[in-house]
């Protein structure tokens, strides 16, 4: 088992859940190659100040920030520059990767904010070269770091960071961890049952 920073294990039960819903023609992801014990994590920058953003990724022992915006500015949190945030984190010596050319949810010919559009347009990214190669380093940067993937949104459920990349890790048998704005850590699992309207205490299988 793997832990999160409280020491509240992250049961092995969730490969069975990815199991379980990989199967399920409602969930379009399947789950490849050989299931490792890996973790990532996820964060939206989103209008939080510094001294909470600073906070959030502190208290997860996150030491790799992974900047997956296609541009890597914000005009909401001046500090989620990509000039300022690297200072920022240099500061409390945490590794800052920008991989926005690689792994960015953006091409040109889609314009669109339907998340339906967005979603195929991420089924092309997701076959090109250039996004497996991101996928590829960040995997590689598991062995050495605490990884924290950054976007901009707040909530995960329709970001690129979960629907493009955090899928694609997944894929590669990668249990994929949001940090919340207030400090919670949301898994997949809890996600997916929001989006499908299922209590989110019922379990989805038996053990």
């Amino acid at each position: 088992s793997t832990y999160l920073p409280d020491k509240t294990p992250v049961l092995a039960h969730k490969l069975f859940f990815w199991y379980y819903i990989s199967a399920s023609s409602v969930f379009p992801y399947k789950i490849t190659g050989v299931w490792v014990s890996m973790d990532i994590y996820t964060i939206g920058h989103s209008n939080h100040n510094p001294e909470k953003f600073v906070k959030l990724i502190e208290d997860n022992l996150i030491d790799l920030i992974v900047d997956v915006r296609s541009t890597p500015y914000s005009q909401w949190a001046a500090f989620a520059n990509r000039e300022n945030l690297e200072k920022l984190l240099s500061s409390i010596d945490i590794h800052y990767l920008y991989l926005g050319s690689l792994l960015g949810g953006r091409i040109e010919d889609i314009h669109s904010n339907k998340k339906a559009d967005r979603v195929k347009a991420y089924e092309y990214i997701r076959e090109q070269d250039y996004f497996k190669k991101g996928i590829h380093i960040l995997i590689e940067e598991c062995d050495k770091h605490r990884i924290c993937i950054l976007c901009s949104e707040e909530d995960p459920a329709s970001c690129h960071r979960r629907l493009l990349v955090g899928a694609s890790l997944i894929k590669q048998g990668i249990n994929i961890l949001h940090i919340r704005g207030d400090g919670r850590i949301q898994l997949e699992e809890d996600i997916w049952k929001e989006e499908h309207k299922i209590d989110p205490h019922q379990a989805v299988f038996q053990i």
